[in-house]
């Protein structure tokens, strides 16, 4: 009975390579959980922090106040009468 020998060239960095992607690969879903723990963790904390301020009686602003604070960001607009006897298009608009 005889043997043959085989010899597989290129083995080894065919190894590294594929050990390579997989680090690569582990370390972004890796990074993905720790961004998604982060994610989760933060909306805990909002949801403690708005309890807490429940039990303490917080109380959201007056009425009047979210109001005014509307009303000191509003823009104010002009009216512009057409002169009379003009057309009476609408002025063009620049583009």
């Amino acid at each position: 009975m005889t043997a043959r020998r085989v010899q597989v060239q290129g083995c080894l960095p065919s190894i590294l390579v594929l050990v390579a992607l997989g680090a690569v690969l582990a370390a972004l879903v890796t990074a993905s959980l720790a961004f998604v723990g982060v994610a989760v963790a933060a909306g805990l904390v909002a949801a403690l922090v708005r309890w807490v301020r429940r039990l303490l009686g917080a109380r959201s602003p007056p009425v009047d106040a979210v109001r005014r604070r509307a009303a000191d960001s509003t823009i104010d607009a002009e009216l512009v009468e057409p002169s009379e006897g003009g057309d009476q298009r609408p002025p063009k608009r620049l583009e």
